[in-house]
């Protein structure tokens, strides 16, 4: 009985993190539609700790993508503590999947307090 128990809270826990993760890449989609796409060849994970602080917190995607390479890639080690080896090669895919997306105009504001 405890097994069975153990087996049924596994599954609830695998399938409501399943649902998290495409609600998350769900509303990423509609703030930033290309990030995926350029994030795939990267060494991170969409999902990692680094990539959702910077498109839940306080930086809009106009400001990430204004700012300097250098001055995000030292954002990016903050953020990560340090373990990107290639922190360029990160920051300037993220900057290309802002610049390549489209815009949802009035809509975004409300977008990102959702987010």
């Amino acid at each position: 009985m405890a097994l069975q128990r153990l087996t049924r809270t596994r599954y609830q826990l695998i399938k409501q993190l399943t649902r998290t993760k495409q609600y998350f890449l769900k509303n990423l989609t509609y703030k930033c539609n290309t990030l995926a796409r350029e994030m795939r060849d990267e060494s991170t994970s969409l999902f990692s700790a680094t990539v959702i602080s910077l498109m839940t917190d306080d930086y809009t995607l106009d400001e990430l993508a204004e700012l300097p390479l250098e001055a995000f890639c030292d954002l990016l080690q903050e953020k990560g503590r340090g373990r990107f080896k290639e922190p360029e090669k990160i920051a300037k895919a993220i900057q290309r999947a802002i610049t390549m997306s489209y815009r949802l105009g009035t809509l975004h504001k409300s977008l990102s307090m959702l987010s």
